[in-house]
């Protein structure tokens, strides 16, 4: 479903005086949860460690508050703190702010040995952008894009009774997705072949 079909929808079944932005705002809100519950977006960067050296400027796009880990040679090393013996693997922000990765090499690394796995900010929904923008929830979830944003426009207008009305059915439409999520999760399936345990 569409942004503007889901604004379309809204403003048929609960007339207001909000504006199509305000509504899209609405619908973001669930956008962004549904994303965080269901995709952990994540990127990598490669980088060489060089001799003697042990800071190194990442791109701007990596906010070191959002790596969620890093690889020598595939391997994992920990965050540490400032009080860290230099000697062993660890990595941290410099008191100076920038990156830093331990322990110290040698020799230059002849292949990039050093990968940063970090989180990617999901982007906000633009009304005057993403009119034909495909949302995340398919049928029969995506209801709650309609559900979310006419129980906001009902709170908003001080119409309590309707606003618990929809938001309740929004919580239960919300109830099944997470379970049709588990569910649907490869971890979770379980094998239905027999198998001999004598």
């Amino acid at each position: 479903m569409k942004l503007q079909e889901v604004i379309n929808t809204v403003n048929e079944l609960e007339p207001s005086t909000y504006s199509d932005e305000r509504i899209t705002s609405f619908i973001n809100d669930v956008e962004m949860m549904i994303l965080k519950l269901v995709v952990k977006p994540a990127k990598y960067y490669l980088f060489s460690r060089l001799t003697d050296q042990s800071e190194y400027d990442l791109p701007i796009t990596i906010d070191y508050n959002n790596i969620n880990s890093v690889f020598i040679n595939n391997v994992y090393i920990p965050k540490v703190g400032l009080s860290h013996d230099e000697d062993l693997p660890g990595y941290r922000l410099s008191e100076n702010g920038v990156f830093q990765i331990f322990p110290v090499v040698t020799n230059d690394s002849d292949s990039e040995d050093v990968k940063v796995v970090y989180k990617v900010k999901q982007d906000k929904l633009d009304f005057d952008t993403d009119k034909d923008r495909v949302l995340f929830l398919e049928s029969p979830f995506d209801e709650m894009y309609h559900l979310y944003a006419m129980a906001k426009v009902n709170f908003y207008n001080k119409d309590f009774l309707a606003y618990n009305n929809f938001i309740d059915q929004y919580n239960d439409v919300l109830e099944a997705f997470k379970l049709e999520t588990i569910r649907s999760e490869p971890l979770n399936k379980k094998s239905n072949k027999m198998i001999n345990i004598w």
